[in-house]
């Protein structure tokens, strides 16, 4: 947990939409609310008694809707998406749009006329990108479902948009980050085209902070190359080092995350 859970600004009931997910799971396990809702469709383990679960699908309207009146709720943060961005002919490209719109498009529905929750909407930089694929398409509509509430309905959205977020819980592996920690402990060499390429990185727990913050600024993202990563991370993984090069925050952060991989490599014997 890396907020104090006796400050008085988390006194609030949270609905979470993709509690399964990477970035889910950070908020529901790092950031101490009053009481926590959480809809997704496979059963959880729950070790805790402020999240209360429930389990159906999110494209279910009507289902939606009974849990959303049920509550008093004070912030409404959706994260569940399909992240296939793939062009792969084969692809159900119907659900993959229902998946990352519909669920936003009928949060935004059920509360039009509610102006005191505050939503939060998590997007994807894809939107930036010049080819399009049926996830991209998906998110650019999502920009445009949110500009159109916030007009028409004066709602709170926030629709945040960030560069390859990273850090512990992230199990995708066709993530440069979870793939290259992944490789380098089960000892297989990585090969990588246009390795001098930069990307920008941000930490999860800066996300976090901007979800509970959002007046507050944080440096969000890191600019490094491929190249620069995998050293940086082959150094942190090596038993040999000392570790005397973690300088930067980012250092710090991607040592933070190696270590959490470490153990659940541990724990999964990976």
């Amino acid at each position: 947990m890396i907020f104090h859970p006796t400050q008085t600004k988390f006194n609030k009931t949270v609905l979470v939409l993709g509690s399964n997910s990477f970035i889910g799971k950070n908020i529901i396990e790092k950031i101490p609310y009053k009481k926590i809702i959480c809809i997704q469709k496979n059963k959880t383990k729950n070790s805790t008694t402020k999240i209360k679960y429930y389990y159906f699908d999110l494209l279910n309207f009507q289902k939606l809707k009974k849990i959303l009146y049920k509550y008093k709720f004070d912030k409404i943060i959706n994260c569940a998406s399909n992240n296939n961005n793939s062009l792969n002919a084969n692809n159900n490209n119907i659900i993959i749009f229902q998946q990352n719109t519909n669920i936003l498009l009928n949060i935004l529905e059920i509360f039009k006329f509610n102006r005191k929750i505050e939503i939060i909407n998590f997007n994807s930089t894809e939107t930036f990108k010049k080819f399009d694929s049926i996830y991209s398409i998906s998110k650019k509509i999502n920009n445009e479902l949110c500009k159109f509430y916030q007009k028409n309905y004066k709602l709170k959205i926030r629709n945040l948009t960030l560069a390859n977020v990273f850090g512990q819980n992230d199990l995708n592996f066709k993530r440069i980050i979870p793939m290259l920690i992944k490789k380098k402990n089960l000892r297989k060499n990585i090969t990588i085209i246009n390795n001098t390429k930069k990307i920008n990185f941000t930490f999860i727990d800066n996300v976090l902070k901007m979800i509970i913050d959002p007046k507050k600024k944080i440096n969000q993202s890191f600019l490094i190359s491929i190249k620069q990563l995998q050293k940086k991370i082959e150094y942190l993984i090596s038993p040999s080092s000392n570790k005397k090069k973690i300088i930067t925050v980012f250092d710090y952060q991607l040592y933070q995350t190696v270590i959490w991989y470490q153990k659940f490599f541990t724990y999964k014997k990976l």
